[in-house]
Order: C-alpha cells, then sequence, then structure tokens
C-alpha cells in the first residue's frame, strides 16, 4: 500500500476533498477487509454511459437533429460537399481520416461483476490505471492501458491480472459473480486536439484524442466546440 502521496490540484477543482485521516482508513479497512495506509477522497457522481447517451440522443432527435450512417476515407469525402461546418468527433478515426498520426491505439480490458456491496470508487493511484467503479447495474473492474495495441480479442492475462490487482484494492471481490468482460481501444493522443481551421472553404472544428477520458471531459469540451462555433456563426452574421 501506498506511503506518500502525490501534490495535485484535486482540492481546488472537486467537491468535498480530504486526506483520509486515521479513522477513516480504520473504517475503509475494516468495511472492505484490507489494511489501508494512506488515501485521498471527494464527491462526485458515476454516469453509466448507456443510460446519459440514450438521454442525449433523444433530446438531439426532439430538436429535429437528423443521424446519417455512413463510412467517409477522409475530410474531403464527397458525402460532406452539403456541409459548411464539419465538427470532427471522430475519436480513433481521426488517425486515418484527418489524417493525425499522432492519435493512437489505447487498448483497455474491463471487467464486470456483480458486487452491490461496493457503493464507492477505489482507484489505484500508484498507477492509475487498476479501478473498481460500482455503477446501478454491476461493477467495473479495470483495466489495461496498452498504447499502439489495436487487439480487441480477450485476453486470458489481462482477465487475470485485472481481478488479482482489483483483489489487492478490495478483496471481497473474489466472491463476486463474474459477469462479463469486454475489450475496447481508447483514441489517445500525446493531448487533446481542439481547435478550429477553415480549409477549402469549409470550416472545421477538431475535438478529438480524449483518451480514456472522454465521459469526465465531454461536456466541458462540448461546451467549447459550441463557443467557437457561435463565434464563427457571428463573424458570418
Amino acid at each position: 500500500m501506498k506511503t506518500k502521496l502525490k501534490i495535485l490540484h484535486l482540492p481546488y477543482s472537486v467537491f468535498g476533498y480530504r486526506v483520509l485521516d486515521k479513522e477513516q482508513l480504520d473504517y475503509l479497512s475494516g468495511l472492505y477487509s484490507v489494511k489501508y495506509t494512506f488515501g485521498r477522497t471527494f464527491t462526485s457522481f458515476v454516469v453509466y454511459p448507456p443510460t446519459i447517451l440514450k438521454k442525449m440522443y433523444q433530446q438531439f432527435k426532439n430538436a429535429n437533429g437528423i443521424t446519417i450512417q455512413s463510412y467517409i476515407n477522409s475530410l474531403r469525402d464527397l458525402k460532406l460537399d452539403d456541409y459548411n461546418v464539419i465538427i470532427n468527433c471522430m475519436g480513433l478515426g481521426a488517425r486515418e481520416v484527418v489524417p493525425d498520426a499522432k492519435v493512437i491505439p489505447i487498448r483497455g480490458q474491463i471487467t464486470r461483476i456483480s458486487a452491490p456491496w461496493i457503493n464507492q470508487v477505489v482507484v489505484d493511484e500508484d498507477t492509475g490505471h487498476y479501478f473498481i467503479i460500482p455503477n446501478i447495474h454491476n461493477c467495473v473492474l479495470g483495466g489495461t492501458h496498452q498504447k499502439n495495441n489495436f487487439c480487441t480479442e480477450i485476453d486470458d492475462n489481462d482477465k487475470e491480472f485485472i481481478l488479482n490487482e482489483c483483489m489487492e484494492l478490495i478483496p471481497g471481490i473474489k466472491h463476486a459473480k463474474l459477469i462479463s468482460h469486454w475489450v475496447g481501444l481508447r483514441p489517445g493522443r500525446d493531448k487533446i486536439r481542439l481547435v478550429s481551421e477553415e480549409k477549402d472553404g469549409k470550416f472545421y472544428i477538431h475535438n478529438y484524442g480524449h483518451g480514456g477520458s472522454g465521459f469526465t471531459l465531454f461536456w466541458g469540451c462540448a461546451s467549447d466546440v459550441l463557443d467557437i462555433f457561435d463565434n464563427y456563426m457571428k463573424t458570418k452574421n
């Protein structure tokens, strides 16, 4: 277990931040049958992605939004000819379509279990990769962070590694019911690309490269995109 804490900017950006004192550490140690020596906590909320995506998609349709599913191979694709403003949120697809060689896949494998007694998110701060995140439907254990790995198959070694690492955080998960394993490719980049440019008579707003933090950053990034779009429209009017 940790013996010292890194200095972060969390105290200034989250609600209810505090370093855990001995009484709180003893309580959590007893609750999860493990010896915690250092830690910090803050209050936030967990969003179950399918639920919020369904809700926001319905809001989009209610506002007369139209979705078209199609394959494009570049930002100059003929399918985009009828559009003057293009907001590029292609994630990993930006690697080929923009193209942007800085975009790389970061393979993430996770495990889902049923553990209704866990109601706190626990993260291993030493690595930043291992976490236990409960939600309304299940509990997510993660995960891998493998750069430039395009494999979307379940890896047995990763399954064992994730379970073992997460049992170090909360040993009781060994009694939990296994639901499933899952693999996805995060759209990694050295930093998020959120910029605009005018090219070939079109106005592009690029918003990609969020890695594994898409659901953490999407609201703020979308607000920035909207500001860029509004400012551009003002210049045209």
